[in-house]
């Protein structure tokens, strides 16, 4: 295998592979998050700690 040609498929795989993850990471940006329930006295939690 030539050089270039080694070169040109180093930096596809290397293309290919930050693109894969800039996909992922903008899916897990947009995705449907669930609020979180916050668990403070006023939320009805009447129980007394120690």
């Amino acid at each position: 295998m030539q050089k270039s040609s080694l070169i040109n498929l180093v930096a596809s795989v290397s293309i290919s592979a930050l693109a894969t993850g800039v996909a992922i990471s903008a899916q897990d940006k947009y995705s449907l998050q669930v609020p979180m329930v916050s668990r403070s006295p006023s939320s009805g939690d009447t129980r007394t700690g120690p």
